[in-house]
């Protein structure tokens, strides 16, 4: 009787223990360590325990190498069946006076076991204990809520699935930009919006970069510059930019040649403002050299003639504007070399040879004849050049003033309105204006001038004596002296009665 007492109380004190390391699993990482500690506390009890039972069910004090003390390794509380299993063999075998000296250390492992089987119960209850805190309504309280946050509604299904198409669509968006697209073109709360994205699991360094090579698709850009598109226009962090423009696979000494291509497209540049140009805008110095030397010659030249065109041709004031020699100086002044400044004046539709007419003329007081010397002479022009010069100059009434005071000094040296006239003529004076000014300057009356005037139309037109008269009555002089002067010279033709 007193045997099976001994292997009821073996099988309780299994059964406690196992209780005991049940209850304090661990619900919450947060809490793991004092629940081990716990089931550390309650294992060393029961082995304890085990021990001592194991100890008094044999009769006597059982050795390290008796078959009670045996525990295989790695098997847990493997070693409580063993010793059940021992016991159960051993005693029967006992004699009576094994059982009867046996009887007083009974009593007292009675003992033993009932305070180890209180201290495994209240092992045992403070870790449901324990166990059941954690579990308390604010921990239920909050897995709920995180369980309803994560939840996928029908309106986060609908933004997540427009938000992997609009990232799949080979444009390259920021987070910044799908968020834009969801809250605002989409309609999607943003609540939704946000959920959708954070699913998505969106590489938004892997964004820029198709971002960077759609951009540069479109136009050639510095570093600085597309590092301000993808900040400032598409929304992208700093790193993010920065990690597009590291892996976009651009060739920046390419990305200089097309801008300057560009550039000169749009304006003319020299060499030095169109290197200028594009190193103020990011690129880096041997880019720039070498988009300036994919240029010839004959480039820069014709920059240079537009830069001329767009600066003097339009309404070029001939009288009071800059000289070829002006022109070219201005034209070194912003980086072309002189050959390339000197083709551009030359050829920017200014005509050069008037304007050095018209800059002699205003310098110096001159007749025709004298200007056609200086241009021939001095300056190399041809005579079909020079003689549209004059003319020019004729119709813009530019050898008036000159000629009244040529004939204001013949007059004064006492020569005859004959002899002012035709010395005019010799200075290069249109006959219109050496007319002109002898009549305004010889000092002598219409009547007295009247049969120079008739000369002069006479072999100029060849009229008949009404039409000579009638000439004479238009340019203001008497009918008496148009007829005098008529009859002096013997132009034939019917008189005019009356």
């Amino acid at each position: 009787m007193k045997q099976l007492l001994v292997i009821v109380c073996l099988s309780l004190t299994f059964v406690l223990s196992s209780c005991s390391s049940c209850a304090s699993f661990p619900k919450d990482p947060g809490n793991q360590s004092s629940d081990t500690e716990s089931t550390d506390t309650g294992a060393l009890e029961s082995s304890s325990t085990v021990t001592s039972a194991g100890v008094n069910s044999q009769g006597h004090e059982s050795s390290e190498d008796g078959p009670g003390n045996s525990r295989p390794e790695g098997k847990g509380n493997g070693i409580v069946q063993g010793e059940r299993s021992d016991s159960k063999n051993d005693s029967s075998q006992k004699s009576d006076s094994s059982a009867e000296s046996s009887a007083p250390k009974n009593s007292s492992n009675e003992e033993s076991k009932e305070i180890s089987s209180e201290s495994s119960s209240k092992s045992s209850s403070e870790s449901s204990t324990e166990s059941s805190s954690e579990s308390s309504p604010e921990s239920s309280s909050e897995s709920s809520s995180e369980s309803s946050g994560s939840a996928w509604t029908a309106g986060r299904k609908a933004a997540y699935e427009k938000a992997l198409l609009y990232l799949s669509d080979g444009t390259g968006y920021s987070y910044q930009e799908m968020v834009n697209l969801l809250d605002n073109v989409e309609g999607f709360d943003h609540a939704d919006t946000v959920f959708a994205l954070e699913q998505t699991k969106a590489d938004y360094k892997e964004q820029a970069v198709i971002r960077a090579k759609n951009i540069l698709g479109l136009g050639a850009l510095s570093k600085p510059l597309l590092k301000d598109e993808l900040t400032d226009y598409a929304g992208f962090t700093p790193t993010e930019a920065q990690y597009a423009i590291d892996n976009c696979g651009a060739n920046w000494t390419d990305q200089a040649k097309k801008r300057a291509a560009y550039l000169i497209s749009k304006d003319a540049y020299s060499a030095l403002t169109l290197g200028n140009a594009i190193y103020s805008e990011g690129f880096e110095s041997g880019d720039v050299t070498a988009a300036i030397e994919q240029f010839t010659e004959d480039d820069w030249k014709a920059e240079a003639l537009e830069m001329a065109q767009a600066a003097y041709s339009t309404a070029f004031d001939y009288y009071y504007g800059p000289t070829i020699a002006d022109c070219i100086s201005d034209l070194v002044s912003k980086g072309f070399t002189t050959s390339q400044a000197s083709y551009g004046v030359a050829n920017c539709g200014v005509n050069w040879p008037l304007k050095d007419a018209y800059q002699y003329v205003l310098g110096t007081i001159t007749s025709p004849a004298d200007l056609d010397n200086y241009l021939y002479a001095t300056q190399g022009y041809d005579k079909a050049v020079i003689i549209n010069i004059l003319d020019t100059m004729s119709g813009d009434g530019i050898w008036w003033d000159e000629v009244l005071e040529a004939a204001a000094d013949l007059a004064a040296g006492g020569a005859n309105p004959s002899d002012i006239y035709n010395a005019l003529l010799g200075n290069g004076y249109a006959s219109d204006q050496a007319w002109y000014g002898t009549r305004q300057k010889s000092g002598f009356s219409d009547d007295d001038l009247c049969i120079l005037r008739a000369s002069i139309l006479y072999s100029e037109y060849g009229y008949e004596y009404s039409e000579l008269v009638q000439a004479l009555l238009d340019e203001g002089f008497s009918y008496a002296a148009a007829s005098e002067a008529a009859d002096t010279l013997g132009v034939p033709g019917e008189k005019p009665k009356g």
